[in-house]
């Protein structure tokens, strides 16, 4: 509930406040005024004749282009509720709107999310069940192997939570209302498990995107458009404004997160919030760094590398970043779960698994 509020909160200071000071409406209230351009563009070609339809269209899409890109005056009022405008901020925390329905055979039943959703509580289930048989005091003490193996517990736990939560919610949503769960708008069902990510960047566009859209609504595209406005190569060079357009920007989206989940830490337990704003920023730093060494003549070099290398060389290369980052998230995470490590989080939650029901009660 107090991640749902955020989301809320979040969402109607972009409405209220960040779209109208920026001029750039959200993703969703473009892509809905796209579709219907579009729809209308359709209705209006099929009343004129073939000699006449082709301008009509490139008309209809130029005034679209218009619409995408042009602020907020020229594309209607954004801070009006309609019930397909209302339908979209509510579900964007979750589901990326693609603008267009989706035809009948396009995504998932919740027969074909089944399995995956089982062999995704099974692996959640395993883990409360290995945590069960550590305090929190235990784990602290813990020597620094086993303390490593259970920084990997309780990372992957909060993976295999969200993981479980999304695909059972999409079984409900396919279940009840007939319809397949579209990968473009559930966008984690077709996500590759981050633990297998190469890279920062990799890591965190696989980890979740619940919250990726509030976050580059609210965080990302403001700041961009502030440096754009007032970082400009006049201030500070063309090649300190290009970094400060890339770069800000970035940090701005994880100190969102950092402040949500501080709070929760703070709201649950009053647990201090330096380390969740901590860790948010070490992984910022993370992901710029990354990108740097990717436009670097090392990072092309490895990319040539790779890309003509054979398949064995290119899993031994994939292997060998998927550890890099594996040490990196061993060495930053206790940042982030330090307060969930202290409060034995799991303890208040382990008769949810049915392995600790049938073996340790």
């Amino acid at each position: 509930m107090t991640v749902a509020s955020i989301a809320t909160v979040t969402r109607m200071v972009d409405l209220y406040y960040v779209q109208p000071w920026t001029g750039i409406p959200s993703r969703y209230f473009l892509a809905s005024r796209a579709a219907r351009a579009a729809k209308d563009a359709t209705a209006r070609s099929k009343k004129t004749d073939s000699s006449s339809s082709s301008p009509i269209l490139t008309k209809s899409t130029t005034t679209t282009t218009t619409t995408l890109t042009g602020p907020i005056v020229e594309t209607g009022d954004p801070l009006h509720w309609e019930k397909d405008r209302f339908q979209g901020e509510l579900w964007s925390p979750m589901r990326k709107q693609t603008g267009k329905k989706s035809a009948p055979s396009i995504g998932y039943s919740w027969k074909d999310l089944l399995p995956p959703f089982l062999v995704y509580f099974t692996i959640f289930d395993s883990i409360i069940y290995f945590m069960s048989f550590y305090t929190a005091s235990e784990m602290l003490s813990s020597p620094t192997l086993e303390y490593g193996l259970m920084v990997l517990a309780v990372c992957s736990f909060v993976i295999f939570y969200i993981r479980t939560t999304v695909f059972l919610t999409a079984i409900v949503y396919s279940a009840s209302t007939g319809k397949r769960a579209d990968p473009r708008e559930w966008t984690m069902l077709n996500s590759k498990l981050p633990l297998f990510a190469y890279s920062p960047t990799d890591f965190w566009v696989n980890w979740q995107t619940l919250f990726r859209y509030i976050w580059v609504d609210l965080g990302f595209n403001p700041v961009q458009r502030f440096c754009r406005k007032h970082l400009g190569p006049e201030r500070l060079g063309r090649r300190g404004s290009q970094w400060a357009r890339e770069i800000l920007p970035v940090y701005a989206v994880f100190f969102l997160s950092g402040v949500m989940h501080a709070y929760i830490v703070y709201a649950l337990w009053r647990e201090p919030i330096w380390s969740q704003v901590a860790y948010f920023m070490i992984q910022a730093t993370g992901v710029v760094i990354s990108k740097a060494i990717e436009r670097s003549s090392v990072g092309k070099a490895i990319q040539r590398t790779y890309n003509g290398g054979s398949p064995m060389k290119q899993r031994v290369m994939r292997g060998g970043g998927i550890l890099v980052m594996l040490v990196y998230h061993l060495v930053t995470a206790p940042f982030f779960i330090h307060p969930y490590q202290k409060q034995g989080m799991w303890l208040d939650i382990q008769q949810m698994s049915a392995l600790v029901r049938t073996f340790r009660n």
